[in-house]
């Protein structure tokens, strides 16, 4: 099963992908398709039973049993990347540095996305941007689809980071190498 969720995220993180790069090139992408939104649901479907696998490892519950007494003293004298290793000791590398990218990039896409300054709105023919339903000013049929793209753009990179997460999580393979 754990093949299964791995893959599921893999090709939702590929679809998730082509709507953010879609999105920030000014396609409205929620017009054209607007089951994207499902991808919301993708990545918990994903994201959950990662977790729950984590949850059974005999290994990294024999890892967390034995660095529990002294946890404070492992975060302070280890990295943070190191101190949350086990967790990714099957992963290759570049599956590894993709989930990290991912974390990053959606830090940086939604502060993007906050500060884009409002919600695009249609009210009586009007194109308008609206900041908790105050204008913040009138828009062009143009500049209303781009402020739609907006949307799944900010989402797109939240979904990157589950599905992303998700598929280091279930790497399937490779599981050769030990906590040490």
């Amino acid at each position: 099963m754990t093949r299964y969720i791995f893959y599921f995220a893999c090709i939702l993180w590929a679809a998730s992908l082509l709507v953010h790069v879609l999105a920030a090139n000014g396609v409205d992408v929620q017009e054209t398709l607007p089951a994207i939104w499902l991808l919301h649901v993708g990545a918990f479907a994903a994201f959950f039973p990662a977790v729950r696998e984590i949850t059974k490892d005999k290994e990294l519950a024999a890892w967390q049993e034995t660095h529990k007494a002294n946890r404070a003293n492992v975060v302070e004298n280890e990295s943070f990347f190191n101190f949350y290793r086990p967790l990714f000791r099957h992963v290759p590398p570049w599956l590894l540095a993709l989930a990290i990218v991912s974390f990053g990039y959606a830090m940086v896409n939604a502060s993007f996305f906050v500060l884009g300054g409002g919600t695009p709105a249609m009210r009586g023919g009007q194109y308008l941007l609206e900041n908790h339903s105050a204008l913040v000013k009138t828009l062009t049929e143009q500049e209303y689809h781009l402020a739609l793209a907006d949307e799944p753009r900010g989402f797109s990179g939240h979904w990157m980071l589950f599905y992303g997460v998700s598929a280091a999580l279930l790497y399937p393979f490779n599981k050769t190498t030990s906590i040490s």
